[in-house]
């Protein structure tokens, strides 16, 4: 079996939800149907019981996969972080927890609001460059 990215996951996720809500409207319509449309109903319910099995496959195994990133991020001795296109804080792994910077506290404020205006000054720059898609090297000691 090919090994699925976490994006191709979440994708898949997506669109097995998606096929469940499709199945749900489909059983709802045929439920309603007093002309005799049991075997459709029935049908969709057995569609919808395999997606459901799917989409929860799906699931656990994306869940598997954030947790050994988790681990290995975690053993990791630097301080790696996700900022979203706000600004924000989505990920961080927890040698920032050393640096004074819990991830369970910081994770969802945005960069200034987490380090201050000044350090916020100092990564600007390298930040929406980076934001821009362009590869960015930024090595510096900000102070919070």
């Amino acid at each position: 079996m090919a090994t699925k990215t976490k994006a191709e996951l979440i994708a898949e996720q997506e669109r097995l939800q998606s096929r469940v809500e499709d199945l749900e409207r489909q059983l709802r319509i045929a439920s309603m149907d007093d002309a005799g449309s049991r075997p459709d109903a029935e049908e969709s319910a057995s569609e919808l019981e395999a997606e459901t099995r799917e989409r929860e496959r799906a699931e656990r195994t994306l869940e598997d996969r954030e947790q050994h990133l988790r681990l290995i991020l975690d053993n990791v001795p630097a301080a790696i972080s996700y900022i979203d296109t706000e600004e924000r804080f989505r990920f961080m792994s927890g040698r920032y927890a050393e640096l004074g910077m819990p991830p369970d506290v910081i994770t969802g404020k945005t960069l200034r609001e987490a380090v201050g205006e000044t350090a916020y000054e100092t990564a600007r720059k390298p930040l929406q460059r980076a934001l821009a898609g362009e590869t960015v090297r930024f090595l510096n000691t900000l102070s919070w």
